[in-house]
């Protein structure tokens, strides 16, 4: 049996922000899996765009499912707190993991009013 989208609120957690030099650090709590975020918030013409993203967290074996829905998530959560319908996760250069050295696609979420 699936686990229904709207219950994953009710297990989803961000931790208050710290700020060093206009990048964010925040820690995200998601049932058992904690990620920690990085990045630099840049709001343009209503839209919130998270550059340099980097995460780090589970480590491999855990799903890119699981991940991407907390993303999703995670998203909603930023769109909802700056008022914005549109929030777009750019990540920074991957480090390790699949193809190390380059730029993962953006990650694109909307919020509904």
């Amino acid at each position: 049996m699936r686990w229904p989208e709207f219950l994953d609120s009710f297990f989803f957690s961000v931790s208050d922000e710290d700020e060093s030099e206009g990048h964010l650090y925040q820690i995200v709590k998601f049932y058992s899996i904690t990620l920690q975020l990085l990045f630099l918030p840049e709001i343009e013409g209503g839209e919130l765009n998270l550059k340099g993203f980097s995460i780090d967290g589970p480590g491999a074996g855990k799903s890119d499912k699981k991940i991407r829905r907390i993303m999703r998530l995670y998203g909603r959560h930023m769109a909802q707190r700056h008022n914005v319908n549109k929030v777009t996760i750019f990540g920074g250069k991957r480090t390790t993991g699949a193809k190390p050295g380059r730029n993962p696609s953006p990650i694109v979420i909307f919020q509904a009013n």
